[in-house]
């Protein structure tokens, strides 16, 4: 059901991606599981009991699901010791959109990718043979020029528009240009934030 969804038309043309074959898809989802540049996260609805733990097949089974956020590492191109981490968020269910679900997942991931970096730039690095030790300068997101909803929600936590106009693919690039460690604090504060283990029925 999930996999419908994200094949829609209108879905692909949100998040600017294409229509993948089955064969395409196994070999992307295993991709994300092998690969140390992505990271995803699945969003589902809100747990019944947010002190419980996150049961596998039953809070996440497919009628849970909304959406996805994903993490892309790159290297920056002024600098191959700074990392650059690019963001795509998407909540698939047309009805639960407009519902703060794509808030929620945007503020929880960016908190857990900022929380996680050390784990997450050693995993990078690892990943390519590497024992350098990389920084995670900035995230980004490009957004599609009409998708005025998806500026404005990544405009309120502090992205920045880089230019006024958008790109030649009708795209305008965001990024947080300041200390991440302080937009991690500026996202903490409203937010009720708690990691729970995942179990197996």
């Amino acid at each position: 059901m999930y996999g419908a969804l994200i094949r829609s038309q209108a879905i692909q043309a949100a998040t600017a991606s294409e229509p993948l074959s089955l064969a395409e898809e196994y070999a992307m989802q295993q991709s994300w599981r092998n690969d140390g540049d992505k990271l995803t996260f699945i969003t589902c609805k809100p747990l019944p009991d947010i002190t419980a733990s996150v049961i596998s097949t039953t809070h996440d089974a497919s009628s849970r699901m909304v959406g996805d956020i994903n993490l892309f590492l790159a290297r920056d191109e002024g600098n191959a010791d700074h990392i650059i981490g690019e963001l795509e968020l998407m909540v698939a269910r047309k009805e639960q959109q407009r519902k703060g679900y794509g808030r929620a997942s945007l503020v929880a991931f960016t908190n857990y990718v900022l929380t996680h970096q050390t784990a997450i730039m050693r995993e990078y690095t690892g990943s390519y043979g590497s024992t350098t030790k990389l920084q995670l300068e900035c995230l980004r997101v490009k957004v599609g020029q009409d998708n005025f909803r998806s500026i404005t929600l990544f405009e309120s936590i502090g992205f920045k528009k880089l230019t006024e106009s958008p790109n030649y693919f009708g795209e305008f690039e965001l990024r947080t240009l300041g200390k991440l460690s302080e937009l991690q604090r500026s996202l903490i504060a409203p937010l009720d934030y708690t990691e729970l283990s995942y179990k197996k029925p």
